[in-house]
């Protein structure tokens, strides 16, 4: 057994066996509890250890008996409130406005009732019994069960895999089932010990008032409230049922404060082999000559997944004052996952099984507390994660975000505003942006006010995964120009993982490969050579000319809150089995010219004609095989996935949604889609979590094409690939094009994507120019 399970266990143990011997209390009391056995408020005797209470009964008896009938109760309100409350939750998320309005209200009116109130009223309305102390209960539970489930509701159906759901003409009822609940299981496992807790300590409330079950129903609650007046005659007649109720709500309400604390992570445990890990000296590599000590490193690690498989092998890395660290390979061979462990964390999914790390002089690794680890990483770390929406708290200004890192490093309050526009500007992002929150930006834009959260302090250590994948060369260039030249200019260490050649040749004082085994070498440099495009075969007989499009765009108009028009007038068209791609600046409108298409983004002026006929808006007025017709693969990776389907059924679902195939037929095209993204079949089995940003990227793919779309919107598909993997996505796409007559519209800032695909793109520009041409 893991050390956090044993936790787990003696956590758990107290309010376990106080509810089993709760709950068989009746068969465990020695004698009878519904009858009299001496004289009320009888001394102790032989077979009485506690005497009689007022009607004469066993105490002893009764106390032991006593708990059944209050803890069948609570379960029966907590099991009514959560299964009454999710679903009034999800429907209130589901359906904001009038739904939602009404259900908060009715949520609100009951909270606002005192508990002893609504006890009173219910109880006399149904009656004293089980029912009617179980009602009021559930009356008392409902409010906070409906507005747990419908905040992680709410936020749940903000997510792209819902958007893709709904896109694809999931029902209402499915998208809910299937998309939203699997996120309920963690917040709900944690607020159930704490709402059986409140039902409880309401039946005993219940019954003390009176309003519980009937004499001579051994009852903790009862008991207290019918023996009050001989508190001085016999104590323990109040005492001991006192005493045993009040065990097991300590029991039960220490129990539900750990849930939420407790260690689920499977790589915070210690390693799956049980070697402890020893942490490196802070000298290391140091030899008393006055050479600088590096800022991080890591030596000989190795992790592993959960099946045991080794992921990384061996793989050393140093990070040196004023340097750039260059971290390349394929995608999905373990870039992040190496990142991660030099800063003392193991990604979901992998196990720590060797090697030592140190961070800043400080040791680092699963031994070392995670609370010490945040401290470390505040100070002398600025990250950027992969998906930069993951990484910057949606409801938060740039402003807050950035000041709350400042007043971590100790920036003197006056001077934050300032550091703030300029954190913003060494990340290409002007003063305006300062009150902006990050759901309110571009994916590029995203990506820069990630940047900037993490050089506003000046840290020691800047790690950097994939930056710039959402960003155009030009912005690139002046992103990375003008961090890396101040992270030199303050002796930083930047760990850069990238696929893009290019940066890593113009930035890169040291680049590290990782193989897809994962191990780690040091390549020679770097050459950024043009791939050669391979050539196409011929195109479907559809796109003869005269044939109508596949997608025609005339005169669109379309703008965005806080930003103004976004593009006016902007004509496109896309024959049967065609290509268009869009290029521009980051934040130009491109992500919203394909929603817009899809659906999910109203124009204020225009006209989209989809085989001839009209494009309706909004998405829910379009039939269910028009959506099926038209899909959208989203930028977002990491969001576009549910974390808790595994990758066999996420591709499977529009399979089974559509009946393509015959259902014995299902694995084998699932495999066939896999293999098709350039992805192994037996990465079927796995959770979006144990996969990298690339290869969840291709899983977005095999699941659009498995719904054979007539026209496929790609949007940055390959950002997250290297050059080689990219390639052979764009191939695929552009042979399933050819084959199969799918139109594609892709949106790319890489020029070897524009390059592989045929005819000219459509640009669009920066925001204050409001036209688009194309070149």
């Amino acid at each position: 057994m893991t050390p956090s399970a044993v936790r787990r266990a003696w956590v758990w143990a107290p309010a376990a066996l106080l509810v089993v011997a709760a709950l068989a209390g009746p068969a465990l009391a020695p004698g009878s509890f519904a009858a009299p056995v001496d004289l009320p408020y009888g001394p102790a005797g032989p077979g009485r250890p506690l005497g009689a209470d007022y009607a004469g009964m066993d105490v002893f008896s009764r106390t032991v008996a006593g708990g059944q009938r209050l803890l069948l109760t609570a379960a029966l309100a907590t099991v009514v409130s959560y299964a009454v409350g999710a679903a009034l939750g999800l429907l209130a998320a589901y359906r904001p406005g009038g739904i939602d309005t009404t259900i908060g209200g009715v949520a609100d009116v009951l909270l606002a009732l005192p508990a002893f109130v609504l006890l009173a009223v219910v109880v006399v309305a149904m009656g004293p019994g089980v029912l009617g102390v179980a009602a009021a209960t559930v009356g008392i539970l409902l409010p906070d069960v409906i507005r747990t489930v419908r905040a992680v509701a709410r936020s749940a159906l903000a997510r792209d895999h819902v958007e893709v759901a709904v896109l694809r003409g999931e029902k209402g009822l499915a998208v809910l089932g299937r998309e939203v609940l699997p996120y309920l299981a963690r917040p709900l496992a944690a607020d159930v010990p704490i709402r059986f807790t409140a039902a409880v300590y309401a039946g005993a409330t219940a019954a003390f008032l009176g309003f519980g079950a009937p004499p001579p129903t051994p009852d903790w609650g009862l008991m207290v409230f019918e023996n009050r007046a001989g508190l001085g005659i016999q104590p323990a007649a109040v005492l001991a049922p006192a005493a045993c109720l009040f065990s097991l709500l300590l029991a039960l309400s220490w129990a539900a404060g750990q849930v939420s604390d407790r260690d689920v992570a499977p790589h915070a445990g210690a390693p799956r082999d049980g070697r402890p890990v020893v942490p490196a000296p802070t000298t290391d590599d140091a030899d008393g000559s006055g050479a600088p000590r590096p800022l991080a490193a890591v030596r000989g690690l190795e992790l592993r997944d959960r099946s045991g498989q080794t992921v990384i092998r061996g793989a050393n890395l140093t990070l040196w004052p004023g340097r750039v660290v260059a971290l390349v390979g394929p995608s999905g061979c373990g870039k992040t996952s190496l990142a991660l462990a030099l800063l003392g964390s193991v990604r979901p999914g992998m196990v720590w099984a060797g090697g030592v790390a140190h961070l800043a002089g400080e040791p680092t690794g699963p031994a070392v507390p995670r609370r010490r680890l945040r401290r470390l990483r505040a100070r002398a770390v600025g990250y950027v994660a992969q998906d930069p929406r993951t990484g910057l708290p949606p409801h938060r200004s740039l402003r807050r975000l950035i000041g709350d890192v400042l007043a971590t490093r100790g920036a003197p309050r006056p001077q934050r505003a300032a550091q703030t526009v300029a954190a913003l500007r060494r990340a290409g992002l002007d003063g305006s942006f300062v009150d902006r929150r990050p759901h309110t930006l571009s994916g590029g834009q995203a990506q820069r006010a990630a940047v900037a959260v993490a050089v506003a302090g000046r840290p020691p250590i800047l790690v950097l995964d994939e930056p710039t994948s959402g960003l155009d060369p030009a912005t690139t260039t002046a992103v990375l120009d003008e961090v890396v030249r101040g992270a030199r200019r303050d002796g930083a260490a930047v760990l850069l993982i990238s696929h893009d050649d290019a940066a890593v040749t113009r930035y890169a004082d040291e680049v590290v490969r990782l193989d897809p085994a994962g191990v780690a070498s040091r390549p020679p440099a770097l050459s950024v050579a043009p791939r050669p495009r391979t050539e196409p075969g011929p195109d479907l007989p559809s796109t003869v000319d005269g044939a109508p499009p596949a997608l025609r765009v005339r005169n669109l108009t379309v703008g965005r809150s806080g930003v103004g028009t976004l593009f006016d007038g902007l004509s496109l068209s896309v024959p049967v089995g065609g290509v268009v791609t869009v290029v521009g600046p980051s934040g130009c409108g491109k992500s919203t010219l394909l929603r817009t298409v899809a659906g999910l983004v109203e124009p204020a002026a225009g006209e989209m004609l989809f085989d001839g006929d009209p494009l309706p808006y909004p998405l829910a007025s379009r039939p269910r095989a028009l959506r099926r017709r038209i899909q959208l693969v989203a930028q977002n990776p990491y969001a576009s996935l549910n974390p808790h389907h595994r990758v066999g059924a996420i591709i499977a679902r529009p399979l089974r949604q559509f009946r393509t195939v015959p259902p014995a037929a299902l694995a084998d095209e699932v495999d066939s889609l896999l293999a098709l993204v350039s992805l192994d079949p037996d990465l079927a089995h796995r959770l979006p979590a144990a996969l990298s940003g690339g290869q969840r990227q291709r899983v977005a793919i095999a699941r659009a094409l498995a719904c054979r779309p007539r026209l496929l919107l790609c949007d940055e598909v390959t950002s997250a690939l290297d050059a080689e993997t990219a390639a052979a996505v764009v191939d695929t796409l552009d042979a399933v094009r050819r084959v199969s007559g799918t139109a594609l519209v892709v949106v790319t800032h890489d020029p070897a994507v524009v390059a592989r695909l045929p005819g000219s793109p459509l640009t669009l520009p920066a925001t204050s120019d409001r036209s688009a041409r194309h070149v």
